[in-house]
């Protein structure tokens, strides 16, 4: 199917639960999810938006229809979709959310509405690249800009590793930490990633990063232009097929001997015993999402019967003695430096 076709799916399957009636009170009639012609329909200037509706108040000032072409904050369909305030209609709940895919698929559609050619992302570019982003949607207050809801970048993803396994709540767009069932569990937290052709840009104050700090001027930054996706309508002239893959290396025991040894302290490990479990491993940490519902580019971490484990190695407990002369650094009371002893290392060394 072509991105408008997914398009027009999702909308003919929201629309009867309270999402039709939104888009017309908020456009004022002027945008209808069971249109002839939705492409036309979402790509029309929009001549009055009703931002005092709930959960549009924070919809970007310059939004103006309801697909902008590479533009998801200004696109008013995609934020209606993907902002967690909007929840009601006419003082009612909606009847049913959007699931991350249909999410995706509409945001597919922003980029995909009139796919530029490669060489128009990168004119003027002296570095370009694909970088992956981890991304989300966020209303105003949680925008490093705080101006408007918007889709926010980072180069780090973080996620939560957890005692039972993920639950999205369509309603509020987010992964729910808890479970009701179990008062003492701790759901995993997964994180969304997706790949992007970026430019490279040097940091400048009042432009680039939107939180300048002093310094940002001598730093380079990776800007996404474009998001890439499967298909020919992401790049004209293009056909797209990515492959998704995922590694990650667990080596905080290893870092601790090594951190130890470089201070003079013999923990009893060293050499290449360093890179074997549980010092350093790379399995039971996290995978990619299969489910179809969550959509691409999906981490989830592996769930863990517990938080804490006892390390073993060689099918024994794994033990190594703490130096008294390791203190916590910022502990101000004898008992909270025995306690955080060997929670926070300091460079106290070397121990002879």
């Amino acid at each position: 199917m072509t991105l408008i076709d997914r398009v027009r799916m999702t909308c003919e399957e929201l629309a009867p639960h309270g999402w039709r009636d939104l888009l017309l009170d908020v456009t004022h009639g002027a945008l209808d999810l069971r249109a002839r012609d939705l492409a036309a329909e979402l790509s029309k200037p929009l001549p009055a938006i009703d931002r005092t509706l709930p959960g549009f108040e924070d919809f970007a000032p310059s939004g103006e229809r309801g697909i902008e072409q590479g533009a998801p904050a200004r696109s008013l369909l995609y934020h209606a979709l993907a902002s967690p305030h909007v929840q009601s209609v006419r003082g009612k709940p909606l009847g049913v959310f959007p699931t991350r895919l249909q999410l995706e698929e509409v945001e597919n559609y922003v980029y995909g509405v009139q796919p530029p050619a490669l060489d128009t992302l990168l004119a003027g570019a002296e570095e370009a690249a694909i970088v992956v982003f981890a991304l989300e949607y966020r209303p105003a207050g949680r925008t490093p800009h705080h101006r408007h809801a918007d889709l926010c970048f980072s180069r780090t993803g973080v996620s939560r590793v957890g005692t039972t396994g993920p639950a999205y709540d369509p309603r509020t767009r987010q992964w729910e930490p808890l479970d009701p069932d179990d008062p003492y569990a701790f759901r995993v937290l997964p994180v969304r990633y997706a790949p992007f052709v970026a430019v490279a840009r040097r940091g400048e104050r009042g432009v680039l990063p939107d939180r300048f700090v002093e310094g940002d001027e001598e730093r380079t930054f990776w800007v996404p232009v474009h998001k890439l996706f499967d298909g020919d309508e992401c790049i004209s002239g293009l056909e797209l097929e990515l492959e998704w893959s995922a590694g990650h290396v667990n080596e905080k025991l290893r870092r601790f001997h090594l951190l130890l040894e470089a201070q003079g302290y013999d923990t009893g490990w060293a050499g290449s015993v360093l890179d074997e479990p549980p010092f350093r491993f790379t399995n039971g940490i996290a995978e990619l999402s299969q489910k179809a519902e969550h959509g691409s580019g999906v981490l989830m971490p592996a769930v863990h019967e517990h938080f804490v484990a006892p390390a073993t190695f060689g099918s024994k407990p794994l033990a190594t003695a703490v130096p008294k002369e390791l203190k916590a650094a910022r502990s101000h009371s004898n008992v909270l430096a025995r306690y955080f002893s060997g929670l926070e290392l300091s460079p106290f060394g070397p121990f002879r």
